[in-house]
């Protein structure tokens, strides 16, 4: 399984000021005899700061042959990680807030990229309304949105979310008389899970499995978690 984990910071003009990708290649081995395997990268794959199982045989920090001896059950082959602030998001989120005296209006939209193959699971928005901010309105159409008071959250849960269309939260609010909101801009969040796809571009061409008399089941399954996953917002 190669699963990564994206941090992401998007600000208020919309530009990717930061994006990490933290992968993994986790295996699981029940091989008998005595095999040696070689996973193969496609030419493309781009990998830094990695570190290996003891049971990898090269030395190479951007190898895209990387043969190893499997122990027996599950272990993590390598860890890896990618800057990739050129890159596009598998999840856009588009949040605009209009602060107007007494009130503010906002609308947050969500829409997985084209190239996320199966759709998004676990999808959540979060973001804090500043103090002197009352109690909002809030619609939606998918999913689930609340305000937690104690916390001051909005929170909208969508859950399993398959449309190439965005999801859309709409909300208003009025504030206290007096209200300075002095630069206090909302931080939207986003949290999500998806599967068939490694934002990073890292691409296994093949895994080779030596010296053993039978012929061996090989799959590869990648994945994404949303890790620091941050859109800022500003005046409109």
């Amino acid at each position: 399984d190669v699963m990564e984990t994206i941090d992401a910071m998007v600000n208020e003009t919309g530009r990717i000021d930061f994006c990490h990708i933290r992968g993994s290649v986790d295996v699981t081995s029940h091989l008998s005899d005595n095999p040696t395997c070689k996973l193969i990268l496609t030419p493309s794959t781009h990998y830094e700061d990695v570190t290996f199982h003891r049971c990898v045989e090269v030395d190479a920090r951007e190898a895209k042959v990387i043969p190893f001896v499997p122990p027996d059950g599950k272990f993590t082959l390598m860890k890896y990680r990618v800057t990739a602030t050129q890159m596009t998001l598998p999840v856009w989120v588009a949040p605009k807030f209009t602060w107007i005296k007494g009130s503010v209006t906002f609308e947050i939209s969500l829409k997985p990229e084209a190239s996320v193959p199966k759709g998004l699971d676990n999808v959540e928005v979060r973001f804090e309304l500043p103090e002197g901010v009352l109690s909002p309105s809030l619609a939606t159409q998918d999913g689930r949105a609340t305000f937690e008071a104690s916390t001051r959250e909005v929170v909208w849960l969508i859950g399993k979310y398959d449309r190439k269309e965005p999801a859309i939260l709409k909300g208003s609010a009025s504030t206290e008389q007096g209200f300075d909101l002095a630069g206090r801009f909302p931080v939207v969040s986003a949290s999500f899970s998806t599967i068939g796809l490694a934002p990073s571009g890292y691409k296994i061409d093949r895994l080779e499995v030596e010296n053993v008399s039978y012929k061996p089941f090989k799959g590869v399954k990648y994945g994404i978690f949303s890790g620091f996953y941050e859109f800022r917002t500003g005046l409109c």
